[in-house]
């Protein structure tokens, strides 16, 4: 069942700030495999502005 209070607020505030963090969504390796390819992307864009 779904609460609608929550799905209303949840709604507004992906509206309002563009993302909504879902807690528990991923799984831990998961989380860490997004996590190294993105702090990879970053380091490189890093290097290439310097």
């Amino acid at each position: 069942m779904i609460d609608e209070t929550l799905f209303k607020e949840n709604l507004e505030y992906l509206n309002l700030h563009g993302f909504l963090l879902i807690k528990n969504a991923l799984d831990d390796e998961t989380v860490a495999l997004w996590q190294g390819i993105l702090y990879s992307m970053y380091e490189k864009n890093e290097r290439s502005t310097r």
